[in-house]
């Protein structure tokens, strides 16, 4: 008797114990991840985050169907108003996030720019191949009557395109919420082929070239010709003046780092001195190197910071080492964070080392006091594709809590996810915190998300201040 009552209660608990692992797996391990801002049961994927004037974060993203048609992607778009993700109009999110698409295109829409105006109201850009085998950008802004397209109306369609005649490489908004947009175009020469650098603004309506005229066919090339281009970036100075960063790297080739701007009647290097025929005075370094991607911001001064990716042979243990180089302007010369002048690459002067990454992928801002601040997704041994912070403190890179950012990579790690977390997307608020959104292929999840966080001056959180748990990590 008394085996048979041991039995029944080895039963009954044997059977609470599935009851509560099947519970477990299919209430608990199905909830969304409190940082997962997507939730759409697709693929999510390459996220832009922006902050608007009260440090709320709006996010915008492609996202493929769950049966993985590559010609089915959309542009979603949301924003947290203080308490919930909402849409454009305002509405709290739907479960799976459905009404959060902007695109709406039965074709493949791919994410290009996202911009937020002096009213804080979204402008995005994304290519839109609507007809199989073409396409066109796409602009579509908000506004007090929906989306609008360049023109101001709701009644455009998706061959009413962007309306900008040369094409776009790079496009920024300016203070004035006025779009400044750059192109290059190949030009024959021989049995190669030269390029031009072509530029236009546009404002009360109309598209007007670098004198400010409006703009024709015969005048909105810049008079830049140059013999190769690749990165070709962007940005406006205080005085609504365009900047410009360009490398010549054709990836079979090593090449130089260029940057120019417009001080208002010609084209001058970064000391203000007139550029010269071949832009010999405008090169950042003086020595070819492997540049794999380059970009910029200018500070409250108008000085250029510059993070680029920078291919290595071998660093230690690493075979093919991808690093990341930061240089500035102060003034008067071109520094790292050491204050050491850096006119040529050595690997004992890099920044940051990326071990060998799939995404090769970094973003940066700079914070009230013009120091940069850069997250980076990078792959290492026994650690999986992550996603790294750091920003730099004095002459020091250090993490979100003040720690020494250890170029091996063993720390400043924040997805902390062992399989993929790539494509982060970064920005600094008033309080020169970091947010930060990401692509993440989560544990609970079968599909990739967008994960959001942001540092609250003690710890990583989620927006409604849930402490931030990574989804895995090794060991766990």
């Amino acid at each position: 008797m008394k085996l048979k009552n041991t039995l029944v209660i080895v039963g009954i608990v044997v059977v609470a114990c599935i009851i509560a692992y099947l519970l477990f797996t299919n209430v608990y391990l199905k909830m969304p991840h409190p940082a997962n801002v997507s939730r759409d049961k697709d693929y999510s994927y390459e996220p832009i985050m922006l902050l608007d004037s009260d440090d709320n974060p709006h996010i915008i993203w492609e996202s493929d169907d769950a049966d993985g048609d590559l010609w089915d992607s959309e542009i979603y778009y949301t924003k947290w108003n203080g308490e919930n993700w909402v849409n454009d109009k305002g509405e709290i999110v739907d479960k799976y996030r459905i009404n959060l698409n902007i695109s709406e295109n039965s074709f493949d829409s791919g994410l290009g720019y996202f911009f937020l105006d002096s009213k804080n109201y979204p402008h995005v850009l994304w290519f839109d191949s609507r007809v199989l085998g073409g396409g066109h950008t796409v602009y579509r802004k908000w506004d007090e009557n929906g989306w609008v397209d360049i023109k101001g109306s709701t009644e455009s369609t998706y061959y009413s395109d962007f309306d900008n005649p040369i094409g776009t490489s790079d496009v920024v908004m300016d203070s004035d919420d006025n779009l400044h947009v750059i192109t290059h175009v190949s030009v024959p020469r021989g049995d190669t082929f030269d390029y031009r650098i072509g530029y236009l603004k546009r404002i009360d309506g109309k598209w007007i070239n670098i004198f400010g005229d409006e703009y024709s066919k015969d005048n909105d090339f810049l008079g830049i010709v140059i013999p190769s281009i690749v990165d070709l970036k962007i940005q406006v100075d205080s005085s609504g003046y365009p900047c410009i960063l360009w490398t010549d790297d054709d990836y079979d080739t090593d090449g130089f780092i260029y940057f120019i701007r417009w001080n208002g009647e010609d084209w001058v290097n970064v000391a203000g001195e007139s550029c010269n025929i071949g832009f010999e005075n405008s090169r950042i370094y003086d020595k070819l190197v492997d540049i794999f991607r380059v970009d910029f911001m200018l500070d409250s001064d108008d000085n250029p910071h510059i993070f680029m990716n920078y291919f290595s042979e071998k660093i230690e243990e690493y075979d093919y080492c991808l690093l990341i180089y930061y240089v500035k302007w102060d003034g008067k010369k071109w520094i790292n964070e050491k204050g050491t002048i850096k006119n040529s690459f050595d690997e004992k002067n890099w920044s940051l080392k990326m071990g060998y990454s799939d995404s090769l992928v970094f973003s940066f801002d700079l914070d009230s006091k013009n120091q940069p601040h850069i997250c980076f997704s990078s792959w290492v041994e026994n650690i999986g594709t992550n996603i790294y912070y750091a920003h730099l403190d004095g002459d020091t890179w250090k993490t979100a809590s003040g720690e020494f950012f250890d170029k091996d990579m063993k720390s400043g790690s924040l997805s902390q996810n062992y399989y993929s977390s790539w494509q982060p997307s970064l920005a600094i608020d008033s309080d020169d915190f970091p947010h930060i959104c990401w692509r993440d292929n989560l544990r609970w999840e079968t599909y990739d998300e967008i994960m959001y966080v942001k540092w609250n001056g003690e710890s990583w959180v989620c927006a409604d201040g849930t402490p931030y748990k990574p989804s895995r990590y090794k060991g766990e």
